[in-house]
Order: structure tokens, then C-alpha cells, then sequence
């Protein structure tokens, strides 16, 4: 069997971020295995020490990956809206939705790594991400954008838990709400 080039080895390497990215948001760290990593990404399991040196640092690279993802979606809504409270507004309304909080996998980092973070899996990674989307809130005029952070993943966490019953979208809304009230 032909062995990989180094743009190829370069390629499956982002594929099993990515694919870490999604599954860790999903189902945390130790939810997924080495295998289903591999899988997801369409590789085998063998090839995983070739690129990774363990499942910690594949954890602190999806973590980067899935926050640089975020802040990148928050950077798209600040480039294309002039008017900084409706960015805020924006923000808010779309991080507080019932797509995002059905979608784990694909949205913020946030409130779906957080108990990994705190068992220092990943944490300096983490916080880092978290100072990047503060910097967006305050770009988008956000006076208290740690305490917005907080809100937000707080109310998106509660929701997924309830996910299923009026309560959750009930507190998507009035979080939703609480949050627009203050930039009054």
C-alpha cells in the first residue's frame, strides 16, 4: 500500500479535527472514541498516533477549531452588519435558537465543552475561546460581554437538558429576551 504524501497526511489530519470538532460538542470527550474519531473522518483507526499524540491534544486542537469556527460565524454577522446593536441583536437571537440548541454538533463550543474544560482536558484552549467571542460582544457594543457568554450558554445548556418540552423553548425566549432588555 502506497503511503500518504505530506499534503495528504495534512488533509486527514484537519479531517479529524473537524470530525472531533462536531463529535466532541456532541457527546464530550469521553463519549466518543478513537475509533468513531477515525471513522467519522473516513479513516482508519491505525492512523491516529500518526498525527495525534494522544486524545488530549486532539481534544485542545478541536477545541480551537470549534471556537475559531464560532468567532469566525460572529466575525460573518459584525462584517455584514453595519449597526452594531443589530449585530448584537443578531448574535443573540441565533445563538438562542432552537436550531443551535438541536445542533450541538455544529454550534458553539461554549456550553458543549464546557465539563471538559473543567476537567483541564483543555481548559487554557477554552478560555482563549472564550476571550475571542468576548472580543466579538464587545465589538457588537456589548458593555458585559463575559456576563452575555454566561446568559447564553447557561440558557442553551438548560434547553438542550430540556429539550423535547415547552420549558425549553421557553427559556430560549425569555433568555432571549432578558438579553435584548438590556440593550435598551
Amino acid at each position: 500500500m502506497a503511503r500518504s504524501s505530506r499534503k495528504d497526511a495534512e488533509k486527514h489530519r484537519t479531517e479529524v479535527i473537524e470530525a472531533a470538532a462536531r463529535l466532541f460538542r456532541e457527546r464530550g470527550i469521553e463519549g466518543v472514541s478513537v475509533a468513531e474519531l477515525m471513522a467519522a473522518a473516513g479513516l482508519t483507526h491505525g492512523g491516529f498516533y500518526k498525527q495525534f499524540g494522544s486524545k488530549e491534544e486532539l481534544a485542545e486542537l478541536a477545541s480551537r477549531a470549534a471556537f475559531a469556527d464560532t468567532v469566525a460565524y460572529m466575525d460573518a454577522i459584525l462584517g455584514k452588519t453595519p449597526n452594531v446593536r443589530a449585530a448584537r441583536k443578531t448574535i443573540v437571537a441565533n445563538y438562542l435558537s432552537s436550531a443551535h440548541r438541536d445542533n450541538p454538533g455544529t454550534g458553539c463550543p461554549t456550553a458543549a465543552l464546557a465539563h471538559d474544560a473543567a476537567s483541564d482536558v483543555f481548559g487554557p484552549a477554552y478560555a482563549e475561546g472564550v476571550e475571542a467571542m468576548a472580543g466579538r460582544l464587545r465589538a457588537a457594543g456589548d458593555p458585559r460581554p463575559l456576563a452575555t457568554i454566561a446568559q447564553l450558554a447557561g440558557a442553551l445548556l438548560i434547553a438542550r437538558a430540556t429539550r423535547g418540552t415547552a420549558l425549553s423553548d421557553q427559556i430560549l425566549d425569555q433568555a432571549r429576551s432578558a438579553l435584548e432588555a438590556v440593550e435598551k
